[in-house]
């Protein structure tokens, strides 16, 4: 009699881990930053199978994804996965939102949802130095140069007497960086380097026209895009071939330090959170 029951539980945890795979599997949420997580889900809601039914196992794995892949309503998640338990669920999973990211659904496109995000996303970045950051106020210059270029922000430096002040007003591309709110946080992210960058430019004389330096500055803002925040699918870097690199480098060697992003302070906070 225990033999069986040791038995049926073990099946419970199997069929739950298999059937939770079978789920990420489907939505292609599975990688190795999750998979341990999804593997501990499928086997709790094996566990709810054991004592509850497939509804229980249904309820705890898809409230289970919904923490994995941060979704828009746990109770949603609860719901979609609670009706006709796990099998049902299987054949729903394109009409369950709940269990799909929710960094891919759409975000305002407005100032307010700009600065809320900047506020969690990060932190600890010294706004102060930000005049404007917009995407509700974009001149008709700045919208045609970021169309042009295919551009999801950009950032202007303010400067005075041909020198930088330290301050900085960032556009937002209202066609591209709100397309889900991952990429407006890799956008943001980019855009506060360039900030910090004419922070630690200060009083230096304005160089942003002279080809190489800029590379320079963008070289280090898309690195940080790339190899801190995540954004491996979007930036490649192949225009910045290291022959290129070390000539920029080479050239304005003195200002190498001020333009790395790995000296900035704000960046150890930074999180991508959502919803917040």
């Amino acid at each position: 009699m225990l033999d069986t029951k040791i038995k049926n539980f073990s099946r419970s945890l199997l069929k739950g881990t298999v059937v939770n795979l079978g789920l990420q599997l489907a939505n292609r949420n599975l990688n190795k930053n999750n998979f341990w997580q999804t593997l501990l889900v499928g086997a709790v809601g094996g566990f709810g199978d054991y004592f509850g039914g497939n509804t229980a196992m249904g309820a705890i794995i898809g409230g289970g994804n919904a923490l994995i892949n941060k979704t828009k309503d746990f109770s949603t998640a609860i719901k979609y996965a609670a009706i006709g338990g796990a099998t049902d669920l299987l054949l729903k999973v394109k009409e369950a939102k709940a269990l799909k990211p929710y960094q891919d659904e759409p975000i305002p496109i407005t100032d307010e949802f700009l600065a809320k995000a900047q506020k969690v996303w990060f932190k600890d970045f010294p706004m102060e130095y930000v005049k404007k950051m917009t995407v509700e106020n974009v001149t008709e210059k700045i919208r045609n140069k970021l169309d042009l270029f295919q551009a999801p922000a950009t950032t202007c430096a303010i400067t005075s007497d041909g020198a930088y002040t330290g301050y900085s007003v960032v556009y937002f591309n209202s066609n591209l960086a709100f397309t889900s709110p991952k990429m407006l946080y890799y956008a943001m992210g980019h855009e506060l380097v360039h900030v910090s960058q004419n922070i630690h430019l200060k009083s230096d004389s304005y160089m942003d026209n002279i080809s190489d330096f800029a590379t320079l500055k963008e070289y280090f803002a898309y690195s940080f895009q790339k190899f801190f925040l995540g954004d491996s699918e979007n930036i490649k870097l192949n225009s910045f071939t290291s022959e290129i690199v070390r000539r920029c480098m080479t050239e304005f060697n003195e200002y190498v330090e001020k333009l790395n992003y790995q000296n900035l302070s704000w960046i150890q906070s930074a999180n991508f959170i959502y919803p917040f």
